[in-house]
């Protein structure tokens, strides 16, 4: 019984540390100044979802690593966008957005403070609190930016 245990104990861990992914981050292109606009993507304080990063990609490409109380500000041409957050542990959310010429769009990312179980790999029922939705604005007086890098 004891050799069960211990095995339980080191499968769990390996299935936890393989979920567990690095983040790609890679410099952008930027646009030029009359067709830039902004998007602006934060996380508020969940302080229940157990400290992971969320990582942020605009167009499959990794710009930054958020934790709670930060947000990056990116510049991108005007036009249609795919931006995405996903948990250190692989949980991921979506959204295609269309942002208009010299515009800022804010989006709140984060999983819900609800569940304090928040970010496990693989389930089901914690998909729909992990989300990224645009939001009508956002004030960036207690939060930290993150940079990005342009090429």
């Amino acid at each position: 019984m004891k050799k069960i245990k211990h095995f339980a104990i080191i499968t769990l861990a390996i299935i936890i540390i393989s979920g567990c992914t690095s983040a790609n981050i890679q410099p952008i292109t930027s646009p030029t100044p009359d067709n830039a606009s902004t998007i602006t993507i934060f996380r508020p304080d969940v302080s229940l979802a157990m400290g992971n990063d969320m990582i942020v990609a605009i167009d499959d490409k990794e710009i930054a690593v958020l934790q709670n109380m930060q947000f990056v500000s990116v510049l991108v041409p005007s036009g249609e966008h795919k931006l995405s957050v996903r948990a250190s542990f692989g949980l991921m959310s979506d959204a295609t957005v269309k942002i208009e010429p010299q515009t800022t769009a804010f989006f709140e990312a984060a999983g819900k403070g609800s569940n304090s179980v928040n970010f496990i790999p693989g389930s089901v029922f914690l998909k729909a609190t992990f989300y990224i939705e645009e939001s009508d604005s956002f004030d960036s007086k207690d939060y930290t930016e993150i940079p990005v890098n342009y090429k």
